[in-house]
């Protein structure tokens, strides 16, 4: 049943939408117009003072050294992380070896006595790009985040590394108003190499931040190298108190990729230094001229969102192409089943009887895995799928008659594009999970018939011997 809801347009106007949850009605429908200029009100200086050093002036920090001694970044990422409930066992442990590109020196660290501070610039849009998150990136963020930042990048780091599925605007209830616009992809990388690419970030319990999986098991008659499959998130944030001064993270992880295909910030910064090269933005995965950047949040927001969520979908659409390529090439061979058991009263021997039910295990064990395998793919990018109608129902007003911005529109356009291939891909490992299931079925059919026919065999042989022992005795 549709309900109609009443939004406010950017102009102020008020209409009615339909909709098909009853909960957009609670959903504010305008994007501030504090926004829109530059809000005098509001001290901008602290933005240019850490979160860590703000707390400790206004009294709400034991400590107020800024600094750490060795052991004790933890208790810091700790301590900054408290607010979250159900706060994954990531942030602390694990070994370094991130890749980062973070706009100052981490506050927490003890500065040279001897050497003279530099002057930091004073931008007013500040973009902070990481690939593969790990606890020494978090300790710089941590000691480099502004007070009004603080509880963005809590939220971000938060859901990036509990691999969590999400597209939103929200604006903080109460506080200092501000506006916050997120993304949060999780997925899977399908590649190719002798042994698998483990995440070197660690979790509490000294296991992998993000995991692999050895898929070979869909080809077992291949002696080449082996396929993996390996979690992997991009995320995104950006927030501010008005279209003039905002920042935004993001973080990608790209542990599973070496050499050339290896996103880093030391890739960019080299493309950007040689001949006829161009230092591009990082956050656009190097589309975008870095030298002429795109101003406004929401538009920014847009243009990087287009972006990643194109180059999820096309990991989804590998994953996906070879998943269903092996199905079919295995699939219709061990269908082949079919008329060898029609055949299987005219078996020769036992030792032919003993290899095709040998065959038939194995078809089935594999059809299992495989099943697990695509209902696993299935939920997983299901949930991409949800998250990506969420935001079509409650979010594109907020994005509505941008002054200035007609590549709004075609952002907009190429990413309702991109949301209807992941639900295209969704319904293939549907419908390959459900071929599963029946070929499943039919194996087990076989088995249950394999063992009636052999039973009913063995009672005739029985029977069979019974009246040669009476004939002997006769």
């Amino acid at each position: 049943m549709g309900i109609l809801a009443k939004v406010m347009e950017d102009g102020g106007g008020k209409k009615f939408v339909q909709t098909s949850s009853p909960f957009l009605t609670l959903v504010t429908c305008e994007w501030n117009p504090k926004f829109a200029t530059r809000r005098e009100e509001v001290d901008y200086e602290i933005e240019n003072k850490p979160y860590i050093e703000a707390r400790a002036e206004l009294g709400l920090e034991e400590n107020v050294e800024t600094y750490a001694e060795p052991g004790e970044d933890e208790n810091i990422v700790r301590t900054f992380m408290n607010q979250m409930p159900n706060l994954p066992k990531v942030c602390p442990a694990g070994g370094g070896g991130g890749r980062s590109c973070v706009i100052r020196n981490p506050s927490g660290i003890n500065p040279d006595p001897n050497e003279s501070p530099r002057e930091e610039p004073d931008a007013e849009r500040r973009l902070i790009f990481i690939t593969d998150l790990d606890r020494w990136s978090i300790y710089a963020l941590i000691g480099t985040a502004s007070y009004y930042q603080a509880f963005v990048l809590r939220d971000a780091l938060y859901k990036h590394l509990a691999f969590e599925n999400l597209i939103e605007v929200t604006f903080p209830p109460a506080g200092l108003a501000m506006f916050q616009l997120a993304f949060h992809l999780p997925y899977y990388a399908w590649r190719t190499s002798q042994s698998a690419c483990e995440d070197h970030r660690q979790d509490a319990n000294a296991s992998p931040l993000r995991q692999s999986l050895d898929i070979s098991l869909l080809n077992p008659k291949s002696s080449k190298s082996s396929n993996f499959l390996y979690e992997a998130q991009i995320s995104c944030v950006v927030a501010g108190s008005d279209e003039y001064r905002w920042v935004a993270y993001c973080f990608v992880d790209t542990y599973f990729d070496i050499g050339e295909a290896n996103e880093t910030v030391q890739s960019y910064h080299e493309d950007s230094l040689a001949d006829e090269g161009m230092f591009t933005d990082p956050f656009t995965f190097g589309e975008r001229d870095a030298d002429d950047p795109i101003q406004k949040p929401r538009e920014y927001f847009l243009e990087v969102f287009r972006v990643r969520i194109d180059q999820v979908k096309c990991e989804w659409e590998q994953v996906v192409a070879n998943v269903q390529e092996n199905i079919r090439k295995y699939v219709p061979i061990e269908q082949t089943h079919h008329h060898s058991l029609a055949l299987s009263r005219e078996r020769t021997s036992s030792k032919v009887a003993e290899d095709h039910d040998s065959n038939v295990r194995r078809s089935r064990d594999w059809v299992v895995q495989v099943r697990r395998l695509s209902k696993q793919l299935s939920q997983d990018i299901s949930k991409t799928v949800d998250a990506c109608e969420r935001f079509c129902c409650k979010y594109p007003i907020y994005f509505r008659n941008l002054p200035g911005s007609p590549d709004v529109h075609l952002s907009l356009a190429a990413i309702q594009t991109t949301f209807d291939r992941l639900e295209l891909l969704k319904k293939t490992l549907e419908s390959l999970a459900e071929r599963c299931d029946d070929f499943a079925r039919d194996l087990e059919l076989h088995l249950i018939v394999e063992n009636i026919e052999v039973g009913n065999l063995q009672h005739k042989l029985s029977e069979d011997n019974k009246g040669l022992s009476v004939i002997m005795m006769s």
